[in-house]
């Protein structure tokens, strides 16, 4: 509480200093006590030093909670790369399905940060619900028109689709 008090004690200019702290805004408004919990525990992968242990227990309480639909929309609505490239592979961590999700983790695949689109990667491979072959030839053609790509990655991207394209 002092800390609190103490005007000394806490700058502002630092909350918002990547550097100092990982923010993450998720806008709770109209969130029912179910999505509050579960922004909560996507909060807490950005706690300084979280351990691997608390990881795969967020990993498993997300998945219990089914919260696929929320990690794709934080995910689309942060700004950072580092942010995005977390709960990213969080989303491979749960092993939830993301199979309606593909062509959103597709062109995640194709973004020109290595880190962001090797996790991203990593979903559409681990992905084991049904993708339709109209999905993963639009898939395909998104990979075709990116530009700024990692070409390891797209690379392997090019050719795990063609692998599931329907000849």
């Amino acid at each position: 509480m002092k800390e609190l008090l103490d005007e000394d004690a806490l700058d502002p200019k630092k909350l918002f200093d990547s550097k100092e702290y990982n923010t993450l805004i998720i806008g709770r408004e109209g969130f029912d006590k179910g999505q509050n919990n579960i922004a909560d525990l996507l909060e807490s992968l950005f706690e300084k030093d979280c351990p691997r242990s608390k990881k795969e227990e967020v990993f498993v309480l997300l998945k219990a909670a089914n919260a696929a639909d929320m990690l794709v929309d934080t995910i689309k609505n942060t700004k950072s790369i580092k942010q995005k490239t977390i709960l990213t592979a969080t989303c491979w961590e749960t092993g939830l399905d993301f199979s309606k999700y593909f062509l959103f983790f597709t062109e995640l695949a194709c973004h020109e940060n290595y880190e962001l689109a090797f996790e991203a990667f990593t979903v559409l491979e681990n992905e084991e619900g049904t993708v339709d072959q109209e999905t993963i030839k639009k898939a395909l053609e998104l990979a075709n028109r990116a530009k700024k790509v990692q070409a390891d990655i797209h690379k392997l991207l090019l050719k795990f689709l063609q692998t599931k394209v329907d000849v």
